[in-house]
C-alpha cells in the first residue's frame, strides 16, 4: 500500500498529471501514482471542473486490444516508480 502524501497542497506536477490523464485512467490509479487517495483525486477534479467525456476506462475495455495496451503501459508505469533497485551480479548480499 503505497503510502499517501499527507499534504492538502497540490504540487503543479501532480496537478498536470491529473489534467492529462483524468479521461483514461480511475480515480485510484491516478492517485497510486501521484500519491494522493482517489478521494482527493475526485475532490481535485470537481474543484477544477473537469468530468470524464471519454467513458473508455481500463476496466471497461480490458478484454480488447487497446486495453491490453494501456494495462502494460500502466503496469510499466509502476514498475518504474514502485520497483526495487537492481543488484549487481558482482555485488554480494550480506
Amino acid at each position: 500500500m503505497p503510502k499517501y502524501d499527507k499534504s492538502y497542497r497540490w504540487r503543479q506536477q501532480e496537478t498536470d498529471y491529473l489534467i492529462e490523464n483524468y479521461n483514461y485512467k480511475s480515480n485510484k490509479d491516478i492517485g497510486i501514482i501521484i500519491k494522493k487517495s482517489k478521494d482527493a483525486v475526485a475532490s481535485k477534479l470537481h474543484s477544477l471542473n473537469l468530468t470524464r467525456t471519454n467513458k473508455k476506462y481500463i476496466f471497461e475495455i480490458r478484454d480488447t486490444q487497446e486495453g491490453t495496451i494501456q494495462r502494460k503501459k500502466l503496469f510499466a508505469e509502476w514498475d518504474r516508480i514502485f520497483a526495487l533497485p537492481k543488484i549487481e551480479k558482482n555485488e554480494y548480499i550480506l
